[in-house]
């Protein structure tokens, strides 16, 4: 039960709430007008936000890797094989990495797809060594479906010899990508030929060069018996199509490649530098 003077105190309470209440009333009436449009009394827009609610600096809308909402595999799903912007500080992983002679690959600054870092590709001209540098990755064995999809920025084009960039391989046999000494891009095939014949290789031009600046590639591969149907897309665009044996992908532990692990007698230095790499396998 209250007493006297707690009675008292919650009356004077009560009329204080009251008081109080009318100011607040007064001033959200007196400043009325109308509900909040994020920009400030003079019209403009705080924090640099764009007022039609478009994306401010260049960042996609879709969280890209343009973008500046967070690292770029946060926006991925989860049920990807793996994802690799390079971000976390914990290079070369979900790779391994792998050089000769004087070849590299590192994390650098600058100029990358998604900040802070990027994978950075050199093979030095090298007439009289061998030198190459590759991301490893192995696959389960198995595959219906493979997608990698990557950004890349040729920064030299080398000379002396091709570049592997994409390579799927079990021991020798291998399929893949590679970019010519004019930029051009080819499927490249190594395989077994019959009878014991040794090692057999081909080369086809796709007749699509890599644009300068940051492109997107993207490799598909569709498996069905004894075929795995590949197409590769440039910023998009399907750059054509082959079919290569499943041979390599139906094996134990096919590896994924990214990067060049062996070039001789190069007279002029390859350098590229790969972003946000995306790995699907079904």
């Amino acid at each position: 039960m209250l007493g006297g003077r707690s009675t008292e105190r919650a009356g004077a309470f009560l009329l204080g709430a009251l008081t109080l209440a009318g100011c607040l009333l007064t001033t959200t009436l007196d400043g009325l007008s109308g509900g909040s449009s994020g920009t400030t009394p003079d019209g403009t827009t705080p924090d640099g936000a764009t007022p039609d609610g478009a994306t401010p600096d260049g960042a996609t809308p879709d969280g890209g890797s343009l973008g500046d909402a967070g690292p770029f595999c946060e926006s991925k799903p989860s049920t990807l094989l793996l994802c690799a912007d390079f971000d976390d500080g914990k290079f070369p992983a979900p790779f391994a990495a792998d050089s000769r002679g004087t070849g590299a690959v590192v994390a650098a600054t600058g100029d990358v797809r998604s900040p802070p870092f990027a994978a950075l590709f050199t093979a030095p001209a090298a007439a009289k060594q061998t030198v190459g540098a590759t991301l490893l990755r192995t696959l389960p064995s198995g595959a219906k479906s493979i997608v990698v999809e990557l950004d890349i920025h040729l920064e030299e084009v080398g000379a002396g010899a091709d570049y592997d960039l994409l390579t799927i391989s079990a021991g020798s046999p291998e399929i893949g990508v590679q970019i010519n000494e004019d930029a051009t891009l080819s499927w490249d095939e190594d395989f077994s030929q019959p009878n014991d014949a040794g090692m057999g290789g081909v080369e086809v031009a796709l007749g699509r060069s890599l644009p300068s600046g940051w492109t997107h590639v993207k490799w598909s591969l569709d498996v069905n018996g004894a075929i795995a149907m590949a197409e590769l897309f440039i910023d998009g665009t399907s750059a054509g199509r082959r079919a290569f044996s499943s041979d390599v992908l139906s094996g134990a532990a096919p590896t994924l490649e990214i990067g060049d692990s062996s070039q001789g007698a190069l007279t002029k230095e390859w350098r590229l530098r790969i972003d946000n790499i995306t790995v699907d396998f079904r």
